[in-house]
């Protein structure tokens, strides 16, 4: 079976119920926007994930995940960002859209913005250890 573990992120973060409410929709999206973009919104990407090489006999894997939220203020991309940290960080053997989650850490975020159009974003990474079988 080949683990996804991106796509159990935001199957997590969908689910969230805060995360929902302070989207005001299903603005959650795997590696890039789409072109025609309303803030609040997420974005989830891989920033790597480690395969055990052919010669190790475990079956663990560990990937680590950049979950970005976009928004029309600082303040409303710093709340995302904290929600995005509350509904991951210090989850433990947990099933996620068929994987077997672990652990999540959260490794801190970074603010970012751009200065030619209104937007800001702040940028939190995760480390998640998985069962890859």
């Amino acid at each position: 079976m080949v683990v996804d573990v991106l796509d159990s992120v935001l199957t997590r973060l969908r689910a969230d119920a805060a995360i929902s409410l302070s989207l005001g929709g299903p603005r959650i999206y795997r590696k890039q926007l789409p072109p025609s973009i309303i803030y609040p919104s997420i974005v989830g990407s891989y920033v790597d994930d480690l395969d055990q090489d052919d010669s190790s006999t475990s079956n663990y894997g560990q990937a680590r995940i950049q979950c970005t939220g976009y928004a029309s203020t600082d303040q409303a991309a710093f709340k995302l960002s904290k929600l995005i940290k509350k509904s991951l960080h210090n989850l433990v053997n947990v099933t996620l859209n068929g994987s077997n989650i672990l652990s999540i850490v959260d490794l801190g975020a970074v603010p970012d913005s751009n200065p030619d159009i209104p937007v800001y974003l702040y940028h939190r990474d995760f480390m998640v250890k998985y069962l890859d079988l």
